[in-house]
């Protein structure tokens, strides 16, 4: 009688704990992205985002890390990730690093040495300011 009463236990707790499991697993990989579209962004050239990151890069943290900012720059390069978003390099005053920034919408018209000014989510430092979920205000210079 006790063995049956136990083995019910463990076989409740396991489906429990499969369900926060399974729970868990959805809200991490099926939640909406988050729009900047409408948030309030904090406006900053690529050349100071990336100089506040390497001056100090925890209060830097504090100021920019997971908030909507818009970044002006001169664009270096044009890449796709693997989910083939657009990703573009804003030049700083390094010559090696710079803030990269990946685009929501694929741009096609967008070409190395226009100046743009793209709003996103600051995710970090990582030799390059990280910008994510960036959408292109579509008033560039050539």
């Amino acid at each position: 009688m006790k063995t049956r009463k136990l083995f019910y236990t463990i076989i409740i707790s396991v489906a429990v704990a499969g369900a926060i499991a399974a729970l868990a697993f959805y809200a991490i990989f099926f939640k909406s992205h988050r729009s900047v579209e409408n948030e309030q962004a904090i406006s900053v050239t690529a050349v100071q985002l990336f100089s506040d990151f390497v001056a100090n890069e925890q209060d830097a943290n504090k100021r920019y890390l997971d908030k909507a900012v818009e970044v002006t720059g001169k664009i270096t390069e044009i890449t796709s990730d693997m989910e083939r978003h657009t990703v573009v390099a804003l030049a700083t005053d390094d010559i090696l690093f710079g803030v990269r920034c990946t685009l929501l919408d694929a741009q096609t018209s967008l070409q190395p040495g226009d100046t743009v000014r793209i709003k996103g989510i600051c995710k970090g430092f990582l030799s390059d300011v990280i910008i994510t979920n960036g959408i292109l205000n579509q008033e560039y210079e050539k």
